[in-house]
């Protein structure tokens, strides 16, 4: 009997369920309904961003004729795809073997059993840059018998987007004269690296470097695009292997330089005496070239020199140039008035008192017979 009561009531209860009124079981499909778009949220809030961690660090150790310790904490792709993850892992391991190679190289039958080699590779600085591109730079450690061999530190970026790396050109044209201004400005005007920095002359010619290498290696974040350069390379031994962030209002790409080149002339209480054949006055010349600006400033009774050259980047209406000389004044920020192809210089009330105004046809001719020649900022600045 007990049984059977189950059943039955087991029975009524299902019966039950079969006979809800209708409000209740449209009550019943909007919480079902709700429920799923809760789901669906939180879903969506679970979705991670790519980002790069230390993995696990290994210790080898090889005894024998050339003995050696070699320590290496490997950067590891977390929240992107299998393949990504894959492709990043193998081009990290390929930076590492090729040091390997040369460190194994460099110590074979030079500690002859009597001391210990070492080599250590681990991430220097890494970042996943809009969500995109994964970069990432590792520093290497060697030291033989005792002495350093070498400290290097290489990279690459990996485009999650293609599963290819990508090259620097990407991000910033590095042999373009803006790029060796910014550097030269941000190593001897940084107080954490000008101590340590050699002088250093941007060239606006192209082609030519000046005392500014290429970096050995970069990794691009959102403040900007940190430079890697070699031991001695810009600085002394106390530099050690330097780096600095090159903000992004700071360099370019090549296809952000290039188009028609627009000049303009300002000129402030300019006068030419007849008589005495004596000149006075500012002259300045702005050049624009896409996001490149070149920029001239010299008193009308100097020579025409490229002591005052200045080279930057524009972004919008915001300008940044710092001198060519790389020494002198500090880099600095001026405003134009739009973001066109040939916007003019924005003077603020200051400049007004000051009598600063573009050229007029008569301040043009007076400028040629003081110079003897038409002027431009790149004409006499260069590239």
């Amino acid at each position: 009997m007990r049984k059977l009561v189950s059943v039955l009531v087991s029975g009524a209860l299902i019966v039950a369920s079969f006979t809800l009124p209708s409000a209740a079981v449209a009550a019943s499909a909007g919480n079902i309904t709700s429920s799923a778009a809760v789901a669906v949220t939180a879903a969506k809030k679970k979705v991670k961003t790519p980002k790069i961690v230390s993995g696990k660090t290994t210790v080898n150790r090889f005894n024998g004729y050339d003995p050696s310790i070699q320590t290496i904490t490997l950067p590891v792709l977390e929240n992107s795809t299998s393949k990504n993850r894959k492709a990043f892992k193998s081009h990290a391991n390929v930076l590492v073997e090729s040091m390997q190679r040369k460190f194994n190289r460099a110590t074979y039958g030079e500690c002859k059993n009597s001391d210990t080699a070492t080599f250590d590779a681990s991430p220097a600085y890494s970042n996943v840059y809009k969500q995109r591109y994964a970069s990432v730079s590792i520093e290497f450690d060697m030291y033989a018998c005792g002495a350093t061999l070498s400290s290097e530190v290489k990279s690459f970026t990996l485009d999650l987007k293609t599963g290819k790396t990508v090259g620097i050109g990407r991000f910033v044209d590095q042999d373009d004269v803006t790029t060796k201004v910014a550097i030269a400005h941000r190593f001897q005007y940084d107080p954490k690296l000008e101590l340590c920095a050699s002088p250093m002359i941007p060239s606006a010619k192209p082609g030519r470097s000046g005392h500014i290498p290429r970096p050995t290696a970069w990794v691009v974040s959102s403040k900007g695009i940190r430079f890697h350069f070699a031991k001695y390379a810009i600085g002394t031994s106390e530099c050690g292997l330097p780096s600095g962030i090159l903000p992004w209002n700071h360099v370019a790409t090549a296809k952000e330089m290039t188009g028609p080149v627009k000049n303009r002339i300002y000129v402030s209480q300019l006068k030419y005496n007849d008589k005495t054949k004596e000149s006075r006055g500012w002259i300045e010349a702005i050049s624009v070239q896409g996001r490149k600006v070149t920029m001239f400033e010299t008193y009308a009774g100097e020579r025409l020199s490229r002591s005052g050259c200045s080279q930057g980047i524009r972004t919008g209406k915001a300008v940044w140039v710092g001198q060519i000389a790389g020494a002198g004044e500090m880099p600095y920020k001026f405003k134009l008035t739009g973001a066109s192809t040939n916007p003019k210089k924005h003077y603020d009330a200051f400049g007004k008192a000051q009598g600063w105004h573009e050229a007029t046809a008569k301040d043009l001719k007076l400028i040629k017979k003081i110079t003897g020649s038409k002027v431009t900022a790149r004409k006499i600045c260069g590239a």
